[in-house]
């Protein structure tokens, strides 16, 4: 019998949770949500570009360089307009985290973050309204996996069509 997308998309979901550590430090979700965000950018460029060693190999390129290129390779789709913009948002964020040692209203940008994922990804409008009662590290970890999640479905999409 074949499973329904709800299915499929669950157990990508679970998937994921499992690769983030269980635990209220919204920074090291961040950190480690940064890298998974990197890792997929990579594998995309590697899936557009005919020779990606040419611009991925040493020396590296930074994350905002890697992250434009694919912006200009894979337009966001209509029905996620901003996902680049919001990946930039993310890029930010852990460079604030990783650089400075009290970035200034972190929490705040942090929260209006999420909010503002949710909101872009929120096709059936409920949601942000289901995620309203969750706790913070709840929703962090929710509007993190959602973005790699929407790029393991690119990587998918991609790899379907080469085939």
């Amino acid at each position: 019998m074949k499973s329904n997308w709800i299915d499929d998309f669950m157990k990508d979901i679970n998937e994921h949770i499992a690769q983030l550590p269980e635990t209220p430090d919204h920074i090291l979700i961040i950190l480690k949500t940064h890298l998974l965000v990197e890792q997929r950018i990579d594998r995309l460029l590697e899936m557009k570009l005919p020779n990606p060693d040419a611009v991925l190999g040493p020396p590296y390129p930074r994350f905002i360089h890697k992250l434009r290129m694919l912006k200009a390779l894979i337009p966001a789709p209509p029905y996620l307009s901003d996902i680049w913009d919001l990946i930039e948002k993310l890029n930010n964020i852990r460079n604030d985290l990783a650089h400075k040692l009290t970035p200034k209203e972190i929490q705040t940008r942090i929260d209006k973050f999420v909010a503002r994922v949710f909101e872009s990804m929120d096709i059936s409008g409920s949601l942000n309204k289901a995620m309203a009662n969750e706790n913070a590290t709840f929703r962090v970890r929710t509007c993190l996996i959602l973005i790699v999640w929407f790029l393991d479905y690119l990587i998918e999409k991609l790899s379907s069509t080469d085939s």
